[in-house]
């Protein structure tokens, strides 16, 4: 788990960032802060809205039988 954790992309981009001097701390805080605020705004927008009917869950996974002849 400790070589997959090194290998995680967010915190390597973080890292580049800090080591050429193209963000600080706080910076890579804010930007946490607020990619946090949006999903949970997303989840709040997720969980607020209508189910689909049953018969509406499968539209679109399977292609529909042509019949045209």
């Amino acid at each position: 788990m400790e070589e997959w954790k090194k290998r995680d992309p967010i915190i390597t981009f973080t890292n580049l960032l800090k080591s050429r001097e193209l963000a600080a701390d706080q910076d890579i805080a804010q930007m946490e802060k607020e990619i946090a605020e949006e999903v949970a705004k997303s989840v709040e927008f997720a969980e607020a809205g209508k189910w689909e009917p049953l018969e509406e869950l499968t539209r679109f996974v399977y292609s529909e039988e042509r019949r045209d002849g």
